[in-house]
C-alpha cells in the first residue's frame, strides 16, 4: 500500500491533516501543495529577527549564535502553531457546514412528513 492511500486509510479512523510538500517543479502524486510548502518555507526578515534578537532575556545577555538560534527557533514554532490553528479552523468550519446540512435535511424531512 502507497504512503497516500495508508494515509487515505489512516484518516478513516483517525483525524489528519495532510499535505504534500516539497518543490513546485516535482511531479508526484498526490501533487505538491505549492501555497503551504511557500508558507512554512518563507524567511525570517532581518526586522523580525532584529526583534526577537533585541528582546528582553531573562539569565541576562546571551551569545549571538543563541539569540539568532532562538530567533529562528521562535519564527518556525509560530509559523507551525499559526498554521496549525488555521487547519483546525478550517476543519471547525467543514465540521459545521455538515451539521448545517444535516440540520437543513432534518427539517426538510419532518416538513414533507
Amino acid at each position: 500500500m502507497g504512503k497516500s492511500r495508508l494515509a487515505d486509510k489512516f484518516g478513516e479512523t483517525c483525524p489528519m491533516i495532510n499535505f504534500t510538500l516539497g518543490q513546485a517543479y516535482f511531479k508526484c502524486y498526490p501533487p505538491v501543495d505549492v501555497e503551504v510548502s511557500s508558507f512554512l518555507c518563507k524567511e525570517m526578515s532581518e526586522e523580525i529577527k532584529e526583534m526577537i534578537c533585541n528582546s528582553p532575556k531573562r539569565g541576562g545577555k546571551s551569545s549571538k549564535f543563541i539569540s539568532e538560534n532562538m530567533a529562528i527557533t521562535t519564527w518556525n514554532h509560530t509559523r507551525a502553531a499559526a498554521f496549525l490553528q488555521a487547519c483546525f479552523e478550517v476543519c471547525k468550519l467543514h465540521q459545521l457546514s455538515i451539521s448545517l446540512l444535516r440540520s437543513v435535511a432534518d427539517a426538510d424531512l419532518c416538513s414533507s412528513q
